[in-house]
């Protein structure tokens, strides 16, 4: 299972908490963000699961390094305007534009292109949002039908406990309907949604100190200083046709209904848009049916980090100097070594020959020993794990650790004793139980 935008990483919690202790699934949570997953990474060394993967990846790269059908699941909740959740974020209602939505639906196409292409045939993806307006949700999923070109279908579920509306096929996508408000912005587009957050993190930070000190408490007056003029440049709005709604025929072919909208007046929540989609024949992305989406063409990295920049967001470009945790980069197992792992750790050979014990470096003269799942040990044998495609932060959970030196060439000449690590000890006990058929209770 992937969880391509997984930041903050409760989805892929529920979803390890869901498979259990002995499962030999995989459930990877990606993120383009390496600051947000170090607090990912943290938030998972307290649930460390053997089935668990961390990658730093953009969505709309993993497709390419990865390959085609990789995954039996992929949840995709893309970035997006969030005005769904202005019950909790109030700013977001004195900055809103309708621009914002067209000028984030290219990305998030993108990112929905890739999870279909990495998903199997006979697999499902979730395409998911925190904002109510049809540019970001149905008409997202209606390009994405027209360019798979039947390969993959919407379902109908029931969200048990919600109460859903259906997705609608009629929208008003004209440019001169996404231009209002735009001339109503006298300081700039950056400057408005600077100028909304630091009202409104003031508006917190007074009501927080006088929580805490009652008498002596003095509102929160300092802002942040915006310097009069000063423009962030906004692309120019385009409305492209994967932001049009369909045909009445492609309509009715779409069943767009299926799709799942949840909004803040029928349960008390925010804003919420879900589909759910089936793969029923092969497809890769770059085979697209439709020549609006061709036209598009990959965004790169530094256009996707400008746009999400304008629409209010702050990324941060994966760069693999500065992961704020670290990465952690495969070894292979020497001889040597794996007879150290089974003499100290107490694992059998198999453990090792299997793949079930993972070597890894983590600095110049480190080096951990992950357990995981076999089908873990199966993707971590896979090429792009190998040759370092995709940045991998963890996998798996680390049961020792001890000093090494390590050769220009990757192979470890030496090696101090295996040490285990307290989160790791619970695991590998459970795992040798399971290995020779007793109960780990």
């Amino acid at each position: 299972i992937l969880d391509m935008c997984a930041a903050p990483g409760s989805k892929s919690e529920q979803l390890l908490q869901m498979m259990g202790t002995n499962s030999q699934g995989v459930v990877v949570t990606n993120d383009p963000d390496p600051k947000r997953l170090s607090s990912v990474k943290r938030r998972f060394q307290t649930l460390a699961k053997r089935a668990h993967v961390i990658t730093c990846s953009r969505g709309e790269d993993l497709s390419r390094a990865l390959g085609p059908e990789c995954f039996d699941k992929v949840i995709c909740d893309v970035p997006c305007t969030g005005d769904g959740t202005i019950r909790k974020f109030p700013y977001l209602w004195r900055c809103w534009r309708a621009k914002r939505a067209v000028m984030i639906h290219p990305l998030q196409l993108q990112i929905a292109m890739s999870a279909a292409s990495l998903l199997k045939v006979g697999g499902r993806m979730i395409y998911s949002t925190c904002s109510i307006n049809p540019i970001e949700d149905e008409a997202v999923v209606a390009a994405l039908l027209k360019a798979t070109n039947g390969a993959l279908r919407l379902v109908s579920v029931e969200l048990k406990g919600f109460v859903t509306r259906p997705g609608i096929a009629s929208w008003a996508a004209d440019e001169e309907l996404m231009r209002k408000g735009a001339e109503d912005d006298s300081g700039g587009e950056g400057e408005d949604v600077e100028a909304a957050e630091s009202n409104d993190a003031t508006e917190r930070s007074s009501a927080k100190k006088q929580k805490t000190d009652d008498a002596q408490a003095k509102p929160a007056t300092k802002k942040k200083k915006v310097k009069k003029g000063k423009r962030v440049e906004i692309a120019a709005i385009k409305v492209l046709p994967t932001m049009l709604p369909p045909t009445a025929k492609e309509a009715k072919d779409m069943h767009l209904e299926r799709c799942m909208r949840i909004l803040p007046q029928d349960n008390n929540t925010e804003g919420f848009f879900v589909a759910v989609l089936e793969k029923y024949a092969p497809w890769e992305e770059g085979a697209a049916a439709e020549s609006s989406v061709k036209e598009n063409g990959p965004m790169s990295a530094s256009k996707a980090k400008k746009l999400l920049s304008n629409v209010g967001f702050n990324p941060r470009v994966a760069d693999e100097s500065k992961f704020p945790l670290g990465k952690i980069e495969p070894l292979e197992w020497t001889p040597s070594l794996s007879e150290q792992a089974q003499v100290q750790l107490g694992v059998p050979a198999s453990f090792v020959e299997d793949g079930l014990l993972r070597l890894v470096r983590v600095d110049e003269d480190h080096l951990e020993v992950f357990l995981v799942t076999k089908g873990v040990a199966a993707m971590l044998a896979q090429a792009w794990a190998r040759k370092q495609l995709v940045p991998l932060l963890s996998a798996g959970v680390r049961v020792a650790h001890a000093l090494c030196r390590i050769e220009a060439d990757g192979r470890v000449a030496a090696c101090g004793p295996l040490k285990l690590c307290a989160e790791g000890t619970m695991d590998l006990a459970s795992a040798l139980c399971h290995e020779a058929g007793l109960s780990a209770g």
